[in-house]
């Protein structure tokens, strides 16, 4: 799976039903700040909506999708047109549950107690899309349109670097009650449309709305955190060295986890936490480089340890190729910067020189 499909679907999940109003007379700011200081809050409503996704001018999927929201409890029900599969993906505010219908399975995992959710108001989704871009895409108020019967208005966040992660993004922002009703999203020769036919904002859910029978034979599969292992472990695990940063400038290995991914992407994947303090600082990835020529990453005046590399600013990160591995860097902490750690990568050891000393 690409990179940009990936972040354009996650794009499309952050963006769903957020708020917005204004006049024509309002720049892009004015809108994004009445919304933001607005204490309007959709916390339930009941949605219809339907997406597709085109590579070039094919249409490669197409879903319709029914949204149950009330407060922390969440349902979308999701239906392939093509295979007519059905998926249904429930967050009762106790467990989640996807459930394959078609495949007869189920992914379970459990909310502790203590755990908090993202996804609390669709409001505060969409702040956190904002500054996700903020950086990294210019604002442009195009105006009032009509979309499905609703008053929007058209916003565009148009990347600065033609690299982008998230591509080109656009939105119509219903001007009453304050949902995203259509969005598009461009990555490339991808484009991820979503748009909503029909919103209730005062739905009359039941006791069953929020509860999910499965069949007695399907197959469920618990989530469980990956556990921590050894360098020596991780590297068994991905079935050769790599390379890893010493701890230095109290940046300290907090994690090592060996992750097994399946699907479509289907690789061994070793992520290493480094913290400062009691503060997550950053991540380092490692996995097989992916084959494939529109995978590769493209000549660059930015390097890694003398390698070309790609800057995704949306998500502050780096990437790069040495010696058949994709290494990924991810910053955690708000306060470090990617070039303070790109300096760090020059003092990388092979894995098997710490695993010796372990």
């Amino acid at each position: 799976m690409k990179v940009n499909k990936i972040m354009t679907s996650l794009c499309l999940t952050a963006l769903i039903m957020t708020g917005c109003g204004t006049n024509m007379q309002q720049s892009a700011d004015e809108v994004l700040s009445s919304f933001v200081t607005s204490t309007d809050e959709l916390t339930s409503y009941y949605g219809e909506a339907e997406m597709k996704v085109y590579q070039g001018d094919e249409l490669i999927e197409h879903s319709t999708i029914q949204e149950f929201v009330e407060k922390e409890k969440r349902k979308a029900i999701t239906i392939d047109e093509n295979s007519k599969n059905k998926s249904i993906a429930l967050n009762d505010g106790k467990m989640l549950i996807v459930y394959d219908e078609g495949a007869n399975q189920a992914f379970q995992a459990a909310i502790e107690e203590d755990e908090v959710i993202e996804n609390s108001t669709q409001k505060e989704q969409f702040i956190q899309t904002l500054e996700l871009v903020k950086d990294s895409h210019e604002k442009e108020l195009i105006g009032e349109e009509k979309v499905n019967g609703f008053d929007t208005q058209h916003l565009k966040f148009i990347p600065k670097a033609k690299n982008s992660m998230l591509g080109e993004i656009d939105v119509w922002v219903d001007m009453e009650n304050w949902s995203m009703i259509k969005t598009i999203v461009i990555s490339g020769d991808n484009k991820t449309e979503m748009v909503y036919t029909k919103l209730d904002y005062s739905p009359d859910f039941t006791e069953d709305t929020f509860s999910l029978d499965l069949p007695n034979d399907v197959k469920i599969e618990k989530y469980e955190e990956p556990p921590a292992v050894s360098v020596e472990e991780a590297e068994q695990a991905l079935g050769r060295p790599f390379l890893i940063m010493k701890e230095i400038e109290d940046y300290i290995v907090d994690k090592v986890e060996v992750n097994e991914l399946g699907g479509e992407i289907d690789r061994t994947e070793i992520t290493i936490n480094y913290k400062k303090g009691d503060y997550q600082a950053f991540s380092l990835s490692v996995f097989p480089q992916p084959e494939g020529k529109d995978m590769a990453i493209q000549e660059s005046e930015l390097k890694v340890r003398g390698q070309n590399a790609e800057k995704w600013e949306e998500i502050d990160s780096v990437s790069w190729d040495e010696d058949g591995l994709r290494y990924t860097i991810v910053l955690m902490h708000p306060d470090l910067k990617l070039e303070e750690v790109i300096e760090m990568t020059d003092h990388m050891v092979v894995s098997a020189e710490l695993s010796d000393s372990e």
